[in-house]
């Protein structure tokens, strides 16, 4: 289902329907951490990695359109609700460190994945944790003129998802 949420060559609602699969079967049978899981785990560890990891390519990727950006970052925050920071520990610091060397359409993925992961993928003890290097990140982002303006008041947006945090 990652392949061909990431395949460029195969119809956005193909590649959409996809990942919303690969969510919902994430959701049941990734880990018993996650809130509809059915009873069985059906990933193996060994084929986990490279499943966080090809997320991360179409996140990284830059020419995905923003459905598929934003099914990921969906997929990408259920998975992380269970393996972040154990079993997906560099999830949040690979993010970050793409940042500043990544085109616009990059960081716009970066930071609906991070978006995502605010809303729905962080407990109150990850969010204190990485809060300082997150806050950061996105300021650089906000303030740095040479972004596009949807980039930077994406990460003003993401920035005000970081107050909702704390204020829940």
């Amino acid at each position: 289902l990652v392949a061909i949420g990431g395949h460029n060559d195969i119809a956005t609602n193909d590649r959409l329907a996809a990942l919303l699969g690969l969510k919902n079967f994430a959701n049941t049978a990734w880990s018993p951490s996650l809130e509809d899981f059915a009873g069985q785990v059906l990933v193996p560890d060994a084929v986990k990695e490279p499943i966080r990891s090809q997320l991360l390519a179409i996140v990284f990727d830059g020419h995905v359109d923003s459905k598929i950006t934003a099914a990921t970052a969906g997929v990408m925050s259920k998975i992380a609700k269970s393996d972040f920071p154990e079993e997906w520990p560099g999830l949040l610091d690979t993010l970050i460190e793409h940042i500043p060397r990544s085109s616009d359409d990059q960081v716009h993925g970066i930071l609906v994945v991070l978006g995502e992961l605010l809303t729905d993928g962080l407990d109150e003890d990850q969010f204190y944790r990485y809060a300082n290097t997150v806050v950061t990140s996105l300021r650089e982002v906000a303030v740095n003129a040479d972004r596009s303006l949807l980039v930077r008041a994406h990460a003003v947006n993401v920035f005000r998802s970081c107050f909702d945090f704390v204020r829940s």
